[in-house]
């Protein structure tokens, strides 16, 4: 039975704080954008979606989050708390708003370039949907997946 471990694995998660001030937000988001530009996440992401065959913004996003809350507790942050924050961090701290324009931007290239690579190997044609394909509100409204490009306002 692994409910030694699970409890153990609980006791640690209880322990981490969600990433909550300003400055937290702000390095987080800072070492995710890195994560996203230097290929770290890229390859997380390569290794979740190798046998899942053609997928979608929605669905990569999906996995881009797990991806974020892994690397939030690996770097001593509650997971869901951390992601909940960053989604709403332009509403409550407005000062964020170009490191969280920055982050997104990055995320964004990765999922479009992954997304690419996915329907050329799939041989699916894309839609053009010129500026990103799952528009961002960066009002404190978390995602939308209309395809309506960004609105940072």
């Amino acid at each position: 039975s692994n409910s030694f471990c699970t409890l153990l694995s609980r006791a640690a998660m209880a322990d981490l704080r969600a990433a909550a001030t300003k400055e937290d937000i702000e390095s987080v988001a800072r070492r995710l954008t890195t994560a996203f530009a230097d290929g770290s996440a890229r390859s997380r992401l390569d290794g979740r979606i190798k046998d899942k065959g053609m997928l979608f913004a929605p669905q990569l996003l999906a996995e881009v989050e797990g991806i974020q809350r892994e690397l939030f507790a690996e770097w001593g942050y509650e997971p869901n708390g951390t992601l909940q924050n960053l989604q709403q961090a332009v509403r409550k701290h407005p000062e964020t708003r170009p490191r969280i324009v920055e982050l997104c931007d990055a995320e964004e290239g990765m999922i479009n370039a992954v997304q690419a690579e996915l329907a050329k190997a799939h041989g699916v044609e894309l839609p053009e949907m010129g500026h990103g394909d799952h528009g961002h509100s960066h009002g404190g409204h978390g995602h939308s997946h209309g395809g309506h490009g960004h609105s940072h306002g």
